[in-house]
């Protein structure tokens, strides 16, 4: 810089001297250049300069400091869902000459610009205190690393938040802040065609309309949030299902559902029997499960609210093949009861 420099900024000294050979007070008579030899003369408008000794000279100021906010939290990515904790981390720095201590804040504002205070906000420091670059010794340290905690509330609707971070220095009440977005998504129920699985892979039924018991399992999970933009929480969500297009036995409800792909603790199950054969032309019977049917959520996604399944019904002959077996395995009993009988008399009577 020339002239005027800021903080940071560097600028070049240069030292000189100038000197005078025509008359050094003195010097002997005759020879001094002086009228009198007595009073200097005025300096020769020649340039004798010494030469210049040159100093680079950087501009500081006492209380100076920079904070930078990473692009995102420990998960790589500024996505959080509700209840659930996240860290994410920042820079702080010391660019002053003195040592300076700093304390911090936080603030979390929606897309209104409106204050959230039940989010839990935790800077990481209450107080920092980092050395100055006036200590330039081996072990001086001018920056710090930090991590901030942050979980939304339990009620935050979907949308983009803006997180703000504030370190105030405590020595001249300086401020430096950084912001970052922070999205909550919506909730997405699902059922894929795959989390729907059958106790056998096929079953009967008999022309008298006595069928093979089948049980139906069904797995609901949800990718997004668990609040929808209407203040609606995933809770006491609905499933029924559907064989043929008919609701099968009574609507099922699920007390809640964790965000972020949280799935149901255990498996949705019916029984069914069923009540016809498919035909040559149909794959099987055909299952449904739905999640919220009513749609009482509003989702990003419903598209992916059913899964479909086929299940094959083979009709066979009056009586069920189960009894034929039963039959058949009973009557071989008593013949083998009878041999041995037969054989044991005969053996005797031998004797």
């Amino acid at each position: 810089c020339i002239g005027g420099c800021e903080a940071g900024e560097s600028g070049q000294l240069s030292i000189y001297a100038a000197s005078d050979p025509v008359f050094r007070k003195g010097g002997s008579p005759g020879t001094c250049g002086s009228s009198d030899c007595i009073n200097d003369t005025t300096a020769p408008t020649s340039g004798n300069f010494t030469q210049a000794q040159k100093f680079t000279i950087t501009a500081k100021t006492g209380y100076q400091h920079t904070l930078e906010c990473d692009d995102g939290h420990a998960g790589d990515t500024n996505v959080m869902f509700q209840s659930e904790t996240y860290f994410w981390g920042y820079d702080m720095e010391n660019s002053g000459w003195e040592t300076d201590q700093y304390t911090f804040d936080m603030t979390v504002t929606n897309e209104a610009n409106i204050e959230q205070n039940f989010w839990t906000l935790v800077p990481g420091f209450s107080t920092l205190q980092i050395t100055g670059t006036s200590d330039s010794s081996v072990n001086a340290v001018y920056t710090q690393e930090g991590t901030m905690t942050i979980e939304p509330s339990s009620t935050a609707r979907p949308g983009t938040y803006t997180v703000g971070l504030l370190a105030e220095s405590v020595e001249s009440g300086n401020e430096e802040s950084c912001t970052f977005s922070v999205i909550i998504p919506q909730p997405d129920l699902e059922v894929l065609d795959t989390d729907i699985t059958f106790s056998q892979s096929s079953a009967w039924i008999n022309s008298r309309g006595d069928s093979q018991r089948v049980i139906i399992t069904a797995t609901v999970r949800n990718n997004g949030g668990t609040v929808d933009l209407d203040g609606n929480e995933v809770k006491n969500v609905e499933v029924i299902f559907l064989v043929d297009g008919s609701q099968l036995g009574a609507v099922m409800v699920i007390p809640s559902l964790a965000p972020n792909g949280g799935e149901t603790t255990s498996p949705l199950f019916m029984n069914w029997n069923p009540g016809r054969a498919h035909d040559g032309d149909e794959v099987g019977i055909p299952i449904k499960v739905s999640v919220d049917p009513s749609a009482k959520i509003t989702e990003s996604e419903n598209d992916n609210n059913i899964g479909s399944q086929y299940f094959k019904v083979v009709k066979t002959k009056a009586s069920n093949p189960s009894f034929y077996m039963s039959f058949l395995s009973l009557v071989g009993a008593v013949g083998a009861a009878v041999l041995l009988s037969t054989y044991y008399r005969n053996k005797d009577s031998e004797e």
